[in-house]
């Protein structure tokens, strides 16, 4: 294989600082030495080029916002939520109303085969990018250190005990969320209703499974009776393995490497940190789509950022590839800045990026020329073809939002009509009741009129 062309060269220079998403700019200590030879591309990938421009609708149901609102009806509860050491950052992302899926499904549109089933690397533009567990962690704050001991047990169906669920619902199978959140509603406030809202939690937004009507896993229905466990639990580590797990679903559903039109897919697990990565490490997205908030210093990325406000439910993918357009200005491995390096160095463990399970030998080499020699990674070939693969569009993107005058509109419409449906009712009524009037009349009417001829008859007789 070829060398990569030194991106340096004539239009291919590479920005030596990157700036944040407020404007700042930053060291990446990455920079791409003129001499410095490239390691091996991707052998394969997942998709073509000529698939970069169809779209797939993601849908979730991950409910943060309405499960965060139903959680604020109980203030005990609520309280309890504040002051956990990992869930008090979901409490503190900013209420979207739509999800922004289209940079997460750009992101697997670019997914690079390789040996690292738990390590999914993208390239976009040429550049390869990491989606790891520290990534994770930087973006959530979840604890991400390696599971209890006894967490086998308590993910078996067999083992571990269920005296809560059984107190509350009589059983141990066949218990759904609204099973929890009309239980919730009838409690009163005590330890037994944390835990109730606790389950609530988990199952509605940590786990989030696709099927809305589906049964509670066993290990969040044991889980929750132990208030002490679920404080310390890796819960990021939990999260980050269901949305792998997830990722690899899609895969094998596009194993074709084909988007038609009209493709939809229903997130499992806690998606957020997915969505909201793409905007992270490609500078030119975050500046376009996102903002900053006020977030505590110590909150992860998901608190200090927000999608900004648009018209539409969601962007649409033709606007994620316009705002990348020929960029190379991405960062292949997030670190975090000296404020979220306390953060981090509470949730994952400081040897994370030393690397697990099978290797890969091309991974490893990205690994060592980004990690270990802090050297930038750019491949002409893949960049060229990212760019050019990005002008065919072969299904269309995901249907825009109404603007706000045409919602405004549609609802007056709808009001009116809704009005409508109660007038032709009560006209219906008056209809009914008037001609059973009608109906009564003209018997009458005709009684009379026998009436009268029995009169008329009589007379004559007499």
């Amino acid at each position: 294989m070829n060398e990569a062309e030194d991106p340096r060269s004539e239009d291919h220079e590479v920005q030596e600082q990157e700036k944040s998403h407020d404007g700042n700019e930053e060291e990446t200590g990455n920079e791409h030495d003129e001499d410095e030879s490239q390691p091996l591309p991707p052998e394969s990938f997942f998709f073509s080029p000529k698939q970069y421009g169809n779209s797939c609708k993601i849908a979730s149901r991950c409910y943060v916002k309405e499960t965060v609102n139903e959680i604020k009806k109980y203030p005990n509860e609520l309280e309890f939520f504040r002051k956990h050491p990992q869930f008090k950052h979901i409490f503190h992302i900013r209420e979207e109303p739509n999800r922004k899926s289209q940079g997460l499904w750009m992101l697997l549109l670019h997914h690079a085969r390789t040996e690292k089933e738990n390590e999914p690397w993208f390239v976009v533009t040429g550049v390869p990018i990491r989606y790891s567990i520290k990534e994770h962690a930087l973006l959530t704050g979840l604890d991400c250190h390696d599971y209890p001991r006894n967490y086998k047990d308590l993910k078996s169906k067999k083992k571990g005990d269920y005296k809560f669920v059984k107190k509350w619902f009589g059983r141990s199978t066949g218990i759904t969320i609204a099973d929890v959140v009309a239980m919730l509603g009838s409690m009163n406030s005590s330890v037994n209703k944390k835990k109730m809202a606790l389950l609530y939690f988990l199952s509605n937004v940590l786990k989030a499974k696709s099927k809305v009507e589906g049964n509670i896993e066993p290990f969040l229905l044991k889980v929750v009776d132990d208030l002490k466990l679920c404080e310390t639990f890796p819960w990021g580590r939990y999260t980050f393995d269901d949305c792998i797990a997830e990722v690899k679903k899609i895969m094998n559903k596009f194993k074709r490497g084909i988007v038609k039109k009209g493709d939809t897919w229903c997130f499992s697990g806690f998606n957020l940190p997915l969505e909201a990565f793409a905007f992270e490490c490609i500078p030119e997205l975050g500046r376009t789509f996102r903002e900053r908030v006020e977030a505590e210093e110590e909150c992860p990325r998901l608190c200090k950022n927000m999608f900004k406000e648009t018209h539409m439910k969601g962007y649409p993918l033709s606007s994620i590839n316009d705002a990348i357009g020929t960029s190379k200005n991405i960062i292949s491995i997030l670190e975090p800045t000296p404020d979220e390096e306390t953060l981090m160095e509470r949730i994952i463990e400081a040897g994370c990026d030393d690397g697990i399970g099978y290797v890969d030998p091309i991974v490893e080499g990205w690994r060592s020329h980004l990690i270990d020699k802090k050297k930038k990674i750019f491949w002409e070939s893949l960049y060229e073809a990212d760019v050019a693969g990005r002008e065919f569009t072969e299904n269309e993107d995901e249907e825009p939002e109404m603007r706000s005058d045409v919602v405004e509109l549609k609802e007056v419409i709808k009001a009116f009509m809704e009005r409508m449906d109660v007038i032709e009712a009560v006209a219906k009524e008056i209809k009914d009741t008037v001609g059973a009037m009608n109906t009564r009349l003209i018997g009458l009417e005709s009684f009379v009129k026998e009436q009268r001829g029995k009169a008329v008859e009589s007379g004559r007789r007499g």
